[in-house]
């Protein structure tokens, strides 16, 4: 297919299959929000309470150790609902697209079947997309680590470092968007072909094969359009906050607790509601977009015929 009739694919399997794939990819969100505000509650807001007025070196250490133990929780909480989430929306998207409709029910009971084989390889992915990010990182703490013990004696040597690093950076966040793009195929392989991690990687590594420019700019047009999502959602909360904001000050400050409380819990609530809906719809829309392009370069790398319903728009 051509860039624009697989944008306009997308954009009608989107359509009619929203439910199903917002349904789908919301559950990580959800339970990252859920398992964060469990931490802020019973931990980190107890914990800043207890604070005395004036700080220590030890509060502030305990502080960020506690807020490292607690956000790291959260992280792996979301990596563990991810894995089967995005195993689940390739798996309905690469089915609709076939003009076989799932039920958020499969997909998700077709995703636990092989939960480890999509959560050792969704930690691939990410390692392979870091890998060029943390290797940076660790060559730019030594000279880094070196100015501190000499701050009072920095040369040419060190100041020529800092273009260095600029153009270091620059190519490694290249080299990044590179491997994500060689290995964007492996959900949907892993789940189609029922490959192992390591075979779905060379799998995408073959379709991905020439066609890195196109899959780069189609993700890119879905994401410009769920960020576009995402500001009008702002847009709007920020809207409702200065309402809030103007009744506050015609009020002179004196709301009543009885109705600033139960107001700020709703608005934080409809905020929270808002993220994780926009968050599902952006990992709604990639699952369908590597869906398709998947499809399309199976039907070029491997010469299979095109299916009459994948090769037009559905009205």
């Amino acid at each position: 297919m051509s860039f624009g009739q697989v944008l306009e694919r997308i954009f009608f399997l989107f359509r009619d299959g929203r439910r199903t794939f917002i349904g789908i990819s919301i559950v990580p969100p959800a339970a990252f929000f859920v398992v964060l505000g469990i931490a802020l509650g019973s931990v980190m807001i107890p914990f800043s309470v207890r604070l005395p007025r004036t700080v220590s070196e030890t509060h502030n250490s305990q502080m960020g150790l506690l807020f490292f133990a607690s956000m790291s929780l959260v992280m792996l909480t979301w990596s563990t609902f991810f894995a089967p989430s995005l195993a689940a929306g390739c798996y309905a998207a690469v089915h609709a697209d076939l003009g076989r409709h799932v039920t958020f029910k499969e997909s998700y009971a077709f995703a636990l079947k092989r939960y480890g084989n999509y959560f050792v390889l969704f930690l691939m992915m990410v390692f392979f997309a870091m890998a060029p990010v943390l290797v940076f990182e660790l060559l730019a703490s030594i000279p880094a680590i070196s100015l501190r013990h000499h701050s009072g004696d920095v040369g040419p040597a060190f100041l020529a470092l800092i273009p260095i690093g600029m153009a270091g950076f620059l190519v490694v966040y290249v080299l990044s968007i590179y491997l994500m793009l060689r290995f964007s195929l492996a959900f949907p392989a892993c789940v189609t072909e029922s490959l192992a991690p390591m075979a779905a990687v060379r799998r995408s590594s073959l379709l991905t094969r020439g066609a890195k420019g196109r899959i780069f700019l189609v993700l890119l047009v879905v994401y410009a359009a769920c960020y576009a999502g995402y500001l009008v959602g702002i847009v709007l909360a920020a809207i409702w906050i200065a309402f809030l904001s103007v009744v506050s000050l015609s009020m002179r400050g004196h709301v009543p607790t009885s109705l600033a409380l139960p107001v700020g819990i709703l608005t934080l609530i409809g905020v929270v509601c808002m993220m994780a809906f926009f968050m599902a719809c952006g990992g709604a829309g990639f699952n369908t977009a590597l869906a398709v392009l998947y499809n399309d370069q199976r039907r070029v790398i491997d010469e299979i015929p095109a299916n009459p319903g994948a090769t037009g728009a559905q009205g």
